[in-house]
């Protein structure tokens, strides 16, 4: 929680701007888990022992709520695809872009979508089938830095005229690249002005990037590797957090590798706030089959695949009992600022003792 107050601390006291949306932010996440959220009486089935749990803030970028929310999110995903192999492509722009986006986060995210959306629409026009794919935007890389960037789940086949599945087979990824370039230079210049770009001479054009990863099987894996920093969360409260009076060091792993960042306290907190995403900015969207227009299609070509198991709910979402981990049933919900008092009444229990009060 200590670097929660960090972040609070130096938001308030240091020339740092912050926004009205992250003003919001910290707000919402100050409360989260608290009293002034509401929340829930839960009780054991096998031993009767009634808790209080408050409800999240699900503020995106809240790192006290994101480790359910990313689970949430990564069955919500997993339950889309499809049992069967899947691409995993990311779209990257020249790092001079970076500047453009933070001054216009909205439109630049929309772009990216829109681009890299269409870059595989023409893909799936060329093959002339209708594949599935899930598009997630984010907007950092290692140690915290800015790297706007959209990743692709794109199924690794999709459905003919006489629905029919068929794979899509090798991908022409030079093409895209060259496709996703043209796209976004053109799209934002057309909503935010060729001359607010940046300058010709300042990029390398061999930023322009699409990696491709191919996942046998089926998707989890890539989900799996997404819904570490979904929800707009880029750090976790069980990172290793060194704080100094002028500096924060982390640590981060990467492909097996444990990788240290030191930051200044204004920079780490400057990025942190950065990659909230916008209120009301969508950052994870559904095209071809895995959209809600092929909704049918996709629940018809389910059907010609091996019914897949049922997965237990992951216990990290779920109200376990302290006493005997059982999973507890709600009993009541009572809402945001009610009186503890009023909540020991219905728990009928004695004093508050804060050791009782399991926080998921």
């Amino acid at each position: 929680m200590r670097i929660l107050q960090e972040i609070e601390s130096v938001a308030k006291n240091s020339l740092l701007f912050v926004s009205s949306d992250n003003s919001h932010a910290i707000e919402r996440m100050h409360k989260c888990r608290t009293i002034e959220c509401g929340g829930r009486i839960a009780q054991c089935p096998k031993c009767s022992t009634r808790t209080v749990i408050y409800n999240p803030c699900n503020q995106r970028g809240c790192p006290i709520c994101s480790k359910r929310n990313q689970i949430l999110w990564r069955q919500r995903v997993e339950k889309k695809l499809l049992p069967v192999s899947h691409y995993h492509l990311v779209f990257s722009i020249p790092k001079a872009y970076t500047i453009t986006w933070l001054r216009n986060k909205r439109a630049v995210i929309d772009v990216l979508f829109k681009c890299a959306s269409k870059v595989i629409a023409n893909v799936r026009s060329d093959k002339d089938l209708l594949a599935g794919s899930v598009l997630v935007f984010q907007s950092h890389g290692r140690g915290m830095c800015y790297k706007p960037h959209i990743h692709c789940i794109l199924s690794a086949g999709g459905v003919t005229e006489d629905n029919k599945w068929k794979e899509i087979g090798s991908l022409p990824y030079k093409g895209m690249e060259e496709e996703f370039h043209r796209l976004v230079y053109k799209e934002l210049s057309k909503c935010i002005g060729s001359e607010r770009l940046p300058n010709t001479k300042e990029i390398d054009n061999k930023e322009w990037k699409v990696h491709p990863e191919y996942h046998q099987g089926n998707g989890k894996s890539i989900v799996g590797y997404l819904s570490h920093t979904s929800c707009g969360s880029v750090i976790n409260l069980k990172q290793d957090f060194k704080i100094t009076e002028s500096s924060i060091r982390f640590t981060e792993t990467h492909d097996g590798k444990v990788i240290e960042t030191e930051l200044e306290k204004k920079t780490f907190v400057e990025r942190y706030l950065n990659h909230i995403p916008p209120e009301g900015v969508v950052s994870i969207r559904y095209y071809g089959l895995y959209s809600n227009q092929h909704s049918e299609e996709l629940k018809e070509i389910r059907k010609q695949f091996p019914k897949e198991v049922e997965e237990i709910v992951d216990e990290a979402i779920a109200d376990m009992c302290p006493e005997c981990d059982s999973r507890m049933f709600t009993l009541m919900i009572f809402p945001p600022n009610t009186d503890p008092e009023y909540i020991e009444i219905m728990l009928g229990v004695g004093p508050p003792n804060q050791k009782r009060f399991r926080v998921l």
